[in-house]
């Protein structure tokens, strides 16, 4: 892969993890301010295809990353820009020490949710499952259709049916 490549998949992912929506070469080029034609964006992202890291939900629309194209742009992620910074890294060890270990768990599943702003589940055995974040899950742009929200939801209301067997977090 070249470097305009990396630089067209970067900007795809990127983009469709903000939006949840095909993303064509026209919105990469105005958007993302680059100096290529529309055409030329269009090639690149049809090698893209081709290569296996990007694919379109029908043929008048823009791109999505496929698997292959996730895991090459984390591949590629620089971790030493993804640690915590010290409010977040007090925040959590903080947790280490408690008596009540579940309790603990809880709490760092919490700040977890919060710095990430993702959601968080912790399974603690088949009758005993805590979540935390879901304000978070839903505010993402594929949620925008009250449709997936509902059939989301239903999958925690039965969480503890769905985790198979006994799962200790020590």
């Amino acid at each position: 892969m070249n470097t305009r490549q990396e630089q067209l998949l970067t900007l795809v992912i990127e983009k469709y993890i903000a939006t949840a929506q095909p993303i064509g070469s026209k919105v990469l080029v105005s958007e993302a301010g680059l100096d290529w034609s529309e055409a030329t964006v269009r090639n690149e992202l049809r090698e893209l295809e081709e290569m296996g890291y990007l694919t379109h939900p029908h043929t008048s629309a823009g791109r999505i990353p496929t698997e292959s194209g996730y895991k090459y742009y984390l591949g590629k992620t620089d971790l030493e820009k993804m640690k915590v910074g010290k409010k977040e890294s007090d925040a959590l060890e903080s947790f280490f020490g408690f008596e009540d270990k579940i309790q603990a768990q809880k709490n760092l599943a919490k700040v977890l949710a919060t710095i990430t702003q993702e959601t968080v589940i912790l399974a603690f055995s088949t009758n005993s499952i805590y979540y935390t974040g879901l304000s978070n899950l839903f505010s993402k742009p594929e949620f925008v259709e009250l449709g997936i929200v509902g059939d989301v939801s239903q999958v925690f209301d039965r969480c503890e049916d769905c985790i198979p067997g006994f799962y200790e977090i020590s």
